[in-house]
């Protein structure tokens, strides 16, 4: 049996439609939402076979796809000549459907969705940055300091992987990112030894210390919230970033829990700072200094010449005396 060029093209095009009602189909009846982790696995997983499908087709191995683009014949009716010219032409744009399925997953497509999709090309995320941000601004969420910080975050994604059109970012593109960041060191703009050097010079040095895991998931973090807003406002399908932080280093039972109001309530509700009746000025004085500072009990800032002069001069006017000697 022959098929013509718009036939082959109709029955692939309804077998990649058909695929992606039953993912749509599969999505609709689950009954337990997937973990961000269990997200960013299934999704690894289309992309590792996404890029087996990719290679195939530049080997013109068709092993693989051979089961599958039979089964589809035989659902059809349709009988070719194994050796045909017309069976290895419908096997490799069987294969490349394959690929254009794989990819609509990715981008969250849903059935019928390509017909009316917009094929205007997407801006590049230096276009989308400041909109991004200009509306955390105007909006004033953000204060100047949350602004530079996540300038800071985008900035680095852009010297590492590149200006791309906002939805050509996938997640090969996110893991490269990620595992860059676990060999760089934590603000290299300030050290000196690398403010000036490109990220591949940096890599290239010997005993460059590593940022912290906290350090790498604040600026994952940060940028899935740049996608997640660029999804919600219409240029994505899904935030590719979420479930992309690397595990926590520490167990739940050792992180530290925030104060809520009637902590702090209770904290400073006792005689020590009602009626300054303590035993140790410092038991008056640090919890106001945590309070006002953020500063943590473990932070060695009174070991610091520097910073003792900058404490004095900011806060209180205390000596360091005042805060670990008796009154």
């Amino acid at each position: 049996m022959n098929l013509t060029d718009q036939q082959m093209k109709d029955l692939l095009d309804d077998y990649i439609q058909s695929g992606l009602a039953a993912e749509e189909e599969f999505n609709i009846l689950s009954e337990k939402p997937y973990s961000p982790e269990e997200l960013a696995e299934h999704l690894e997983a289309i992309e590792f076979i996404l890029y087996d499908r990719k290679e195939e087709l530049a080997l013109n191995d068709y092993r693989n796809i051979s089961k599958s683009a039979g089964a589809l014949l035989k659902k059809h009716k349709i009988k070719f000549n194994g050796q045909s010219f017309e069976y290895k032409k419908f096997r490799r744009e069987f294969l490349k459907a394959e690929i254009t399925l794989l990819e609509k997953y990715l981008k969250g497509e849903t059935p019928g969705e390509t017909e009316n999709k917009n094929t205007e090309t997407q801006p590049k995320l230096t276009q989308i940055i400041p909109k991004f941000i200009g509306e955390f601004e105007t909006s004033g969420r953000w204060t100047q300091k949350t602004k530079s910080e996540n300038e800071a975050v985008l900035n680095l994604f852009l010297e590492i992987v590149g200006d791309l059109s906002i939805d050509s970012y996938d997640h090969q593109v996110i893991r490269s990112y990620k595992e860059t960041l676990q060999r760089l060191p934590a603000n290299k703009n300030k050290i000196k030894k690398y403010k000036d050097r490109s990220i591949e010079q940096i890599l290239a040095l010997p005993d460059v210390k590593p940022m912290a895991v906290n350090s790498i998931n604040k600026n994952i973090r940060r940028l899935s919230q740049l996608f997640k807003w660029a999804a919600h406002n219409g240029y994505l399908q899904r935030n590719i970033v979420e479930g992309m932080s690397l595990p926590e280093t520490k167990r739940q039972d050792q992180c530290r829990e925030v104060f809520n109001h009637e902590d702090l309530v209770n904290i400073f509700s006792t005689p020590i700072h009602q009626t300054k009746k303590y035993r140790y000025s410092y038991y008056y004085w640090l919890p106001l200094l945590g309070l006002y500072t953020g500063a943590r009990i473990e932070e060695k800032l009174l070991d610091d010449q520097e910073y003792q002069a900058r404490w004095r001069k900011k806060y209180c006017h205390l000596e360091t005396k005042d805060l670990t000697q008796r009154a």
